[in-house]
């Protein structure tokens, strides 16, 4: 016994031995990288060395450490089978999802095996069976045994599967070496596992692999030819290829070449030594000289004179008598495909030059959200290089899980609709600094497969948005307290007004104004007032709840205002009150609040303040009304003591009848033609030239006398009296300019003020047209100057008026900017080509630094936006001399010239140029 089965673990060695020289063969001789063939020789000897191994290891140890590496053969070799034959017959793209799932399960198998002791999913029991000097191994399998075994047998089936379905035109003898390859060593394994084995215990599995081996290495070598070399065997196919092919023996001797090769040898007969064939063409030689297998090059060849560029690829074969080798090179002439390929890559390299140097994040993704693209100053951004960053996700590189998610789905909306988008977003450095990015999104194709990715650029947009934010701040806030300024007031009041309209709720207005102020003031100087106001801003600040802006988060119907509109002036909104006792309450404690002593540098001051009170909607329902109102209630309160409150009473207003009054007496100026228009001129700011004329409505009242501009144009636009009035001004304008160019002036563009109601006015249009035709003058010669923005907002109407107006040749201009909430939007909108500064900032040049800075502030903005600037109310040469200094285009005021008569100004026009550059008059209709 002992006998036998020394010869045949001897037979084992002997077959194991063979099966490792045949996969060094194949792997020597094949052009794959890896040949899956070598690979699966390597398993089988494997296999059938270590089931040797373990039949000569005396220990148990030892038997069982060489059946652990025998399972390393047979987990591999099923695998090995399916790649070599998904390589034969050419599904190579199937191999790595295969693999996918061969490794994993091989590995896991594996570890079972080794940590067999573990578990005993294995082998459930381990015993030696001695037969003399040589013992077997006595095993009990588990039910991991035959998982794995199901697992390997069912690789072995599946890769006999696609073999015989996709070869069966191929020869006879080939199919029936392959179906004898198969099917050795599942006879053999049945033959052991159903204890029919010569010798218990004695796997004969290893001797079906042996065949195996010997069988797939005879089919796949002689028959299908696939792994190893391919033989130049029809030489007339060879000669009719219009690529170079020469065969180059190992003795370094030319001994073959086709008719396109002879073409760039020298003229001697072959075979012949490569160093005479090839001496015209020294690359060659070298390469051939030196080159080694499968290498692809490209090598300069001189081909009638020229130089051409050639890509060369060799490869081992065996002459058509098989009896020495050969190194075959093929030739391939790319010298316009190199050509192609360079000015291709300098376009690139030019491209990658201009996009790394755009400032900008510039980035590409694709859809599973990995860069394909950075330019260097994304790259920057992340602090990486841009080689670093391709092929990661946003995860790797950002640290806020939050700012992810919204890039990441702003990008795959752009991938799914297919739709470019434009975002916005903040984000936070390391260093805790918040950077806001505008960044434009669109999709593209990156590769064949018609799959979406997003390419996008970003732009830092954190100082725009700052100063934007400033600049609102500024139009909308009060310099010295902070609080809203008043035409910013006007909107919170007005929309709280409309919610409490809507709501049917009750809204409250308190105006206020501070007792003993001027004296204090007067007294201990305007450092000392400014801060007391600061110090009373924050006191009515503690007393009422404030919100600096409508799109807080609370709920808009809490909102409370606080404002100073001026001087000692302030008002406070209360949008929602159950009842007017309520508002006196607020009242109540403002008093007892102001009472208290103010406390400024070493100086203990004492103020008081009287409140008038108006509610919506028993005393108004519009802001204008409203703060009327509550005006004349704090009329009343100072009047009858100070330090008090009251309520508006209708039947105390004495306001309420001159206004009423008012409105009848305009009503009967329209029929006398009471109104009269005066000219304040303007100048150009450096050269102090005429530029133009502010036309100032004057009326003087049969009934009243002379009326005030503030006083009855707020009574015209209520009653709606300013369209007609706004007409009758255009006429007389307009009759005047005719009449100066009859004479021979030169007349500077004049600008009408219009009002939100004329510009909604059906008949406008057609007014505006019939006019200028009857009089002769053109929209050339006008310049339309709008003060109720905040009414113009969400007026399509209103828009689509000044459209018509800008189309007619006229300009626009922007009054009183910096005082109203809605300055900014307005002139980004409607493209105003001016914009005045209104004369509460001017009047404070030289004296306050926060008007200084406001008034630098809009003049730098509109240089920015390409607009004009006319600065409003100069009284001061130092006032000239700082609007100067920051190249402020035009002034006007009592410095330089008071409003005058049409008959003056037509002597200011004989006697002083107009500055031909800019005819830019401006002129107000409406009011002074």
């Amino acid at each position: 016994m002992v006998d036998v089965l020394l010869v045949t673990i001897s037979l084992l060695l002997v077959g194991g031995a063979t099966l490792a020289a045949l996969s060094v063969f194949t792997w020597r001789h094949s052009e794959l990288p890896i040949n899956p063939l070598s690979v699966l020789l390597a398993a089988a000897a494997l296999w059938v060395l270590s089931a040797a191994a373990e039949h000569l290891s005396p220990t148990i140890e030892g038997k069982m450490l060489a059946t652990s590496v025998q399972f390393l053969g047979i987990l591999a070799l099923p695998s090995a089978s399916v790649v070599t034959v998904l390589t034969y017959i050419g599904w190579r793209h199937w191999i790595q999802p295969f693999l996918r799932f061969a490794i994993p399960c091989a590995i896991t198998c594996w570890a079972l095996v080794i940590t067999n002791d573990l578990h005993h999913v294995i082998w459930s029991s381990i015993e030696l069976q001695s037969t003399g000097e040589i013992a077997l191994l006595d095993l009990v399998y588990g039910p991991g045994f035959w998982l794995i075994g199901l697992l390997s047998h069912g690789q072995l089936v599946l890769a006999a599967l696609l073999y015989f379905t996709q070869s069966w035109k191929h020869d006879w003898l080939e199919r029936l070496l392959v179906l004898l390859g198969f099917s050795a060593p599942w006879l053999a394994n049945l033959v052991y596992l159903t204890g029919h084995s010569p010798v218990q215990n004695f796997d004969i599995t290893p001797f079906g692999l042996i065949v195996t081996g010997i069988c797939f290495t005879l089919s796949f070598r002689t028959v299908g030819n696939i792994f190893f070399t391919v033989k130049v065997a029809n030489r007339e196919i060879v000669e009719s290829i219009r690529d170079p092919i020469l065969a180059v023996s190992d003795g370094q001797r030319l001994v073959s070449a086709n008719e396109s090769a002879r073409a760039i040898l020298a003229p001697y007969p072959l075979p012949a030594p490569v160093e005479l064939v090839l001496a015209g063409q020294p690359e060659l030689l070298r390469h051939v000289q030196y080159a080694t297998l499968r290498e692809n090059t490209d090598i300069a060849l001189v081909v009638d004179g020229g130089t051409r560029i050639f890509d060369i690829r060799s490869m081992q074969c065996s002459t058509e008598q098989g009896n020495q080798d050969v190194t075959v090179f093929i030739l391939r002439d790319v010298t316009s495909e190199r050509a192609f390929e360079n000015e291709l890559n300098r376009k690139r390299h030019q491209l990658r030059q201009i996009i790394d140097l755009i400032p900008y994040p510039i980035y590409a993704r694709d859809n599973l959200g990995r860069y394909l693209f950075v330019n260097e100053a994304c790259a920057t951004a992340y602090d990486l290089g841009a080689d670093e960053i391709v092929g990661c996700k946003l995860e790797q590189l950002h640290t806020s899980k939050g700012e992810v998610e919204v890039i990441n789905r702003s990008d795959q909306a752009v991938i799914d609709t297919g739709a470019p988008c434009t975002t916005e977003d903040e984000f936070t450095t390391e260093d805790g600094e918040v950077l806001r990015f505008k960044t434009t999104k669109l999709p593209f194709q990156y590769d064949e497969s018609s799959q979406l990715g997003v390419v996008a650029v970003s732009v830092d947009v954190t100082r725009e948005r700052e100063r934007e934010k400033m600049l609102q701040h500024m139009a909308s806030t009060d310099p010295l307290t902070d609080l809203p300024n008043r035409r910013f007031f006007h909107e919170l009041l007005s929309k709280a007004l409309a919610r409490a309209t809507r709501g049917g709720y009750t809204a409250a207005l308190l105006s206020l104004d501070l007792d003993r102020f001027k004296m204090v003031n007067d007294s201990y100087g305007h450092p000392t007032g400014d801060e007391l106001l600061r110090q009373v801003a924050q006191r009515l600040l503690k007393n009422v709840r404030f919100s600096d802006s409508l799109a807080s988060g609370r709920a808009e119907r809490d909102l409370v205002a606080v404002s100073r509109l001026g001087g000692d002036e302030f008002m406070v909104l209360l949008p929602e009150i159950s009842a007017p006792r309520d508002a006196a309450l607020v009242a109540r404690r403002i008093i007892d609040a102001l009472m208290e002593p103010f406390f400024v540098g070493s100086n203990r001051l004492q103020l008081g303040t009287s409140i008038g009170i108006a509610t919506c909607p028993e005393d108004g329902v519009t802001a204008d009304a409203l703060i009327r109102r509550s005006d004349q209630a704090l009329s009343n309160a100072k009047s009858n003591r100070r330090g008090s409150f009251e309520f508006f009473n209708a039947e105390l207003s004495a306001t309420e009848e001159r206004q009423h009054a008012l409105e009848q007496a305009l009503r009967r100026a329209l029929d006398r033609r009471e109104f009269v228009v005066h000219y304040q001129p303007i100048f150009e700011t450096g050269s102090r030239k005429l530029s133009g004329a502010e036309a100032l409505l004057r009326w003087h009242s049969a009934e009243l006398g002379e009326v005030s501009p503030e006083e009855f144009i707020p009574v015209a636009e209520e009653s709606g009296l300013i369209v007609k009035i706004g007409g009758i001004v255009f006429r007389m304008v307009c009759q005047q300019i005719a009449q100066w160019r009859e004479r021979g002036l030169d007349v500077p563009r004049i600008s009408v003020n219009l009002s939100a109601r004329q510009l909604v006015d059906l008949e406008f249009q057609n007014q505006i047209t019939s006019i200028m035709a009857a009089t002769g003058v053109t929209g050339a010669d006008f310049d339309f100057e709008l003060t109720e923005g905040s009414m113009l907002a969400d007026n399509p109407r209103a828009e689509d008026t000044l459209a018509w107006l800008k189309h007619q040749g006229m300009t626009l201009s922007l009054d009183d900017f910096g005082t109203g909430y809605s300055s900014l939007s307005l002139l980004r909108r409607l493209s105003f080509q001016r914009l005045k500064i209104d004369r509460s900032f001017v009047a404070g040049l030289g004296e306050n630094s926060d008007d200084d800075r406001l008034v630098r502030g809009v003049i730098a903005l509109a240089h920015r936006l390409n607009v004009e600037t006319i600065a409003e109310g100069v009284e001061s040469e130092g006032q000239l001399a700082i609007l100067r200094s920051e190249n402020c285009h035009y002034v006007q005021g009592f410095l330089l010239a008071r409003p005058q008569t049409a008959q003056m100004f037509s002597g200011l026009l004989q006697a002083a140029p107009v500055l031909a550059l800019h005819r830019g008059a401006k002129a107000l209709a409406l009011r002074d």
